[in-house]
Order: structure tokens, then C-alpha cells, then sequence
């Protein structure tokens, strides 16, 4: 039973040890200050993230099942979230790349020229279109996206996708 003992605190010492080597290698590192605006920024990103997924759900809901002048509205409010969280994105951002925002920027402006071609807004749908188009082109540049024609395939396609 001592044996037992000691061989327990043999190996709390050990891992003791190796914790303690580890935050002193994360220090050394890094600056205190880094650390803290990291974690910081981190949560703040993982809360705003959270609440413009929530209102990402609601307006698809809305643009799928209600009148299209309410899925416009509920877009409308989620490309501004999404246009703050491009601006607030950068190379290390954990929970939104850059080029996903793009391709959701792509999704709800081409979603928005649907709804208002419904509505024979015809002017305001190009208007959609052409920053659906424009998004699409930064998102994915090597797919060569060249029209909005493909735009709205892609559109379609992962509309239905999403319904099956």
C-alpha cells in the first residue's frame, strides 16, 4: 500500500511538472496581454457567430415558408450581419473564413433577387444579382464563375439540397 502511495505522488509530481513547464513555456511565448485579446476576441466571435447562425436559420425559414416581402426583411437584416462579421474576420478567425462569409454574402443576395423577382421588382433583383455575382467571383475564384445564371444554379441546387 505505500508502494501504491508512492508511486501516486511520483506521478502527481510528474504531471505537476509538465503543466507547469507548459505555462511557462505559454508565457514565455506569449505575452499576457496577446493572450487575453486572443481569448477575448475569440469569445466575442464565438458569441456574434452564434447569434448571426440563430438569424441565419430564421431568415432561410422565412425566404423558404413566408410572404417574400418577410424573407427579404429577415435577409436583409443577415447580410448586415454578415457584412460585420466580414469586417470583423481576419486570416486567423476560428469560427467564420473569410471566403465563407463571402459564399454566404453570395447565398442571401442571390436569395434576395428571388424573393424580389416575385415581387416584379425587377430592378432591385439585378441589383442583388450583381452582388451575388460579385461575391460568388471572391469566394470562389478558381470555379470561374462568369454569369448570374450560375450563381442561381448553385443557389437552387443547395436550396434543394437542403429541402430533401
Amino acid at each position: 500500500m505505500a508502494k501504491g502511495k508512492i508511486i501516486s505522488i511520483l506521478i502527481s509530481l510528474i504531471i505537476g511538472a509538465i503543466l507547469g513547464g507548459m505555462l511557462t513555456f505559454y508565457f514565455v511565448l506569449f505575452d499576457m496581454k496577446d493572450a487575453i485579446n486572443f481569448m477575448s476576441g475569440m469569445q466575442s466571435e464565438k458569441a456574434f457567430s452564434e447569434s448571426a447562425s440563430f438569424h441565419h436559420n430564421r431568415a432561410y425559414k422565412a425566404y423558404r415558408e413566408e410572404d417574400p416581402i418577410i424573407g427579404i426583411w429577415a435577409l436583409t437584416g443577415v447580410v448586415e450581419e454578415q457584412k460585420l462579421l466580414l469586417k470583423k474576420s481576419n486570416k486567423n478567425s476560428v469560427f467564420y473564413t473569410q471566403n465563407a462569409l463571402l459564399g454566404d454574402l453570395m447565398l442571401s443576395h442571390g436569395r434576395m433577387a428571388k424573393l424580389y423577382i416575385l415581387q416584379n421588382q425587377n430592378n432591385k433583383a439585378k441589383e442583388h444579382q450583381k452582388k451575388a455575382l460579385f461575391y460568388a467571383k471572391k469566394a470562389f475564384p478558381k470555379e470561374q464563375i462568369v454569369n448570374i445564371t450560375k450563381v442561381m444554379e448553385i443557389i437552387d441546387k443547395i436550396d434543394n439540397t437542403a429541402n430533401n
